[in-house]
């Protein structure tokens, strides 16, 4: 019986070890291997869509708002272009079952500054696009269906959100200099979050500690954020 089945055996191997039919099989192997290791690394990502809600900022320098341009005044109003509603998408890379490294990109069509009258009436309000760009890791805590992670995180904020002002002096006989200043309200800045999430459903809470170093507030800020994501790609974990 066992040299009945060697026979067979070795009579449907040899013709495929033979030339080609050995090319063939290594490269079929090859191929198989490639798909599979693709295959891994492609549920080790995760892309998600989302809604992020940031609260009025916290004003460590106790600064809100700011006049420029004596004629008409311009008022920057930083809770006004630093608080609101976002969207965003995240690519999450998972390193192994824990750890994932992510980047996650904000957009907002948001109130940039507002024109007044010598009363301080407002005469017209300008908007415009800003984006906060966030780059950190996350740990994944627990093996629950409801599964919560914890992460930290560096943040550039407010790109886009350059600007042009008149700044008046005086010279020694008492006339008005008036030079022409380019500046913006980018910050860079430390974040924290605990997420938790729910078969492709995300929700999470995250604090900000961001420092302006530019025009016209020099302190720094303080954010707290909520935010929900539906994963539209990845392996479920």
């Amino acid at each position: 019986m066992q040299s009945n089945t060697l026979t067979t055996l070795n009579g449907i191997l040899k013709p495929l070890l033979k030339g080609n039919n050995l090319k063939a099989i290594l490269v079929v192997a090859g191929l198989m291997i490639l798909q599979e290791d693709a295959s891994s690394q492609l549920s080790s990502i995760n892309i998600k869509l989302g809604v992020r809600y940031r609260l009025t900022p916290i004003h460590l320098s106790g600064y809100s708002s700011v006049l420029i341009n004596p004629d008409p005044p311009v008022l920057i109003q930083q809770d006004g272009h630093l608080a609101g509603t976002a969207l965003f998408a995240e690519l999450e890379y998972f390193t192994n079952k824990r750890l994932s490294i992510y980047t996650k990109i904000h957009s907002r069509y948001d109130q940039f500054t507002q024109t007044t009258d010598q009363n301080g009436n407002i005469l017209n309000t300008k908007k415009k696009i800003f984006f906060d760009h966030e780059i950190g890791i996350k740990y994944l805590l627990g093996n629950t269906s409801q599964k919560l992670s914890v992460g930290t995180s560096i943040v550039k904020g407010n790109l886009n959100s350059g600007f042009t002002y008149e700044k008046y002096t005086r010279d020694d006989n008492g006339n008005y200099i008036v030079t022409h200043k380019k500046s913006d309200f980018g910050f860079w800045g430390f974040q924290t979050q605990a997420e938790l999430s729910w078969k492709r459903f995300y929700t999470g809470l995250s604090i900000s500690y961001l420092v302006n170093e530019k025009f016209p507030d020099k302190g720094p800020l303080m954010f707290i954020s909520v935010y929900s994501a539906y994963k539209i790609t990845g392996k479920r974990r």
